[in-house]
């Protein structure tokens, strides 16, 4: 028998405990159904650059897709092969699809659920969760990733920021941060604006004519300096954060409406002849930057215009990334929203009220309600985030000097994309030494 290859060597595992064969287990359940030549690869696949990845929140990724790749394995082996070729070999939404096919199910399997995966000829709901009184829970998944708005957003996004890392390092400048804000959504012409405002006050801080510079655009560009907190900064590399902000299209809240009525639509067409004691269920991902609060909001002005629609249940879910100064971790909103007709299956006459499935997941916290996002300005303002889209980046490097031959330095990453460095001064040579978290505040297998 081949000995099992230790997947977690090389890997930041913090917060997992001491016993890791369980965990080494899950990442071998992907090996083996992937190979571990394909992952190696390179190749453009969300899951071959997570494979490489060493940060801790890499590896917690690949251990709540190997769990669920583990398990189904148990449970349904040719459906399980089905999604991993998906996922290998797929287009970028039907691979985004089958991803969450597998960890959606997986937190009612996780919880200790009878799972049944539908057949690919089932085209009404993805999987059966069975309770123990005979009843079930018809569990079609939708996956509301981000929109083309939002892609054209955080494109654009980086090349503005691109754009200032250019400069600074021709000037080598550091200790600055950039700030961009934009009441309104940022189209094609938009986007040109800022870059053109941007170029003209960056060549302003050289001959002092940016305070005279009148922007073209809409949006609002700050340059300051980095806070006094990061201080000393190393002296010989660019430290530097950049934030963006601008309002979301108006056709987000379309699209997330169209996703919920296609979804429910499609699946009380394919559950009409089910019996009573089977509840329909649209299991819905949002991306990262989705407001869980307005979607919970749209879902319910969904089923008062469809009070009569037997999709008894929309359960929300976002995975995010929160962060500390010290490490980063998943957190997963889980928000049941309950339609009119869910109590007709919940409450049987004649028989106990019905109990609702367990969900869990093997590595983050499990969350009912999401977070306010909003940003602290100086005057202590907070603005809202929500209906925003944002784009957050920053390397910042802090200068450490050995005492006695010996030196302490702190790295951490305290905001999604933000990481801090340390820069020891050894007896004159700087030595730089990089925080390994994630480059953005991304999760890899569901953007």
């Amino acid at each position: 028998m081949n000995a099992i290859t230790d997947h977690l060597a090389s890997r930041q595992r913090a917060g997992l405990g001491n016993d890791l064969k369980e965990l080494n287990d899950k990442l071998e359940a992907i090996a083996r159904n992937f190979s571990v030549e394909w992952l190696d690869a390179d190749g453009d696949n969300p899951l071959q650059k997570l494979w490489k990845r060493r940060d801790a929140l890499a590896t917690n990724e690949l251990l709540n897709f190997g769990d669920a790749i583990e398990g189904f394995e148990k449970v349904d082996e040719s459906w399980l092969s089905e999604k991993v070729q998906i996922v290998k070999s797929g287009d970028e939404g039907n691979r985004s699809g089958a991803i969450f096919e597998l960890l959606g199910l997986n937190t009612f399997l996780f919880a200790g659920n009878n799972v049944i995966p539908a057949k690919s000829s089932n085209p009404g709901y993805d999987g059966t969760v069975t309770l123990n009184d005979g009843s079930s829970w018809l569990v079609s998944i939708k996956n509301h990733g981000m929109t083309s708005y939002h892609r054209f957003f955080q494109k654009n996004a980086k090349e503005v920021d691109g754009q200032f890392q250019r400069w600074l390092a021709k000037h080598s400048a550091s200790g600055t941060e950039l700030r961009i804000f934009a009441q309104k959504y940022l189209d094609a012409t938009a986007w040109g604006d800022v870059k053109s405002d941007l170029r003209h006050i960056l060549d302003g801080q050289l001959d002092g004519t940016a305070r005279n510079y009148k922007p073209k655009g809409k949006a609002q560009i700050i340059l300051e300096n980095l806070s006094n907190k990061y201080q000393p900064l190393g002296e010989h590399n660019i430290s530097s954060v950049t934030f963006i902000a601008a309002k979301a299209h108006k056709n987000e809240q379309d699209k997330f409406l169209e996703d919920i009525r296609k979804g429910c639509s499609n699946l009380v067409k394919h559950t009409k002849n089910e019996p009573n004691s089977a509840c329909p269920v649209l299991f819905v991902r949002l991306c990262a930057n989705a407001s869980v609060n307005n979607c919970k909001s749209w879902a319910d002005d969904y089923f008062k215009q469809f009070p009569n629609e037997r999709v008894g249940l929309i359960i929300l879910y976002q995975a995010t990334i929160v962060t500390s100064e010290s490490s980063s971790s998943l957190a997963h909103y889980i928000l049941p929203i309950e339609g009119p007709q869910f109590s007709k299956w919940r409450n049987p006459p004649g028989h106990p009220q019905r109990a609702l499935p367990n969900m869990g997941v093997l590595v983050g916290v499990i969350l009912g309600k999401a977070s306010r996002k909003v940003i602290v300005a100086d005057d202590g303002r907070q603005i809202e985030l929500d209906d925003t889209y944002l784009y957050q980046r920053g390397d910042i490097y802090r200068r450490y000097v050995t005492q006695g031959g010996t030196v302490s330095a702190t790295l951490s990453n305290p905001a999604p994309g933000i990481k801090i460095h340390a820069e020891i001064d050894l007896e004159g040579h700087p030595t730089g030494v990089q925080m390994i978290a994630p480059e953005s505040g991304e999760l890899q297998l569901l953007t």
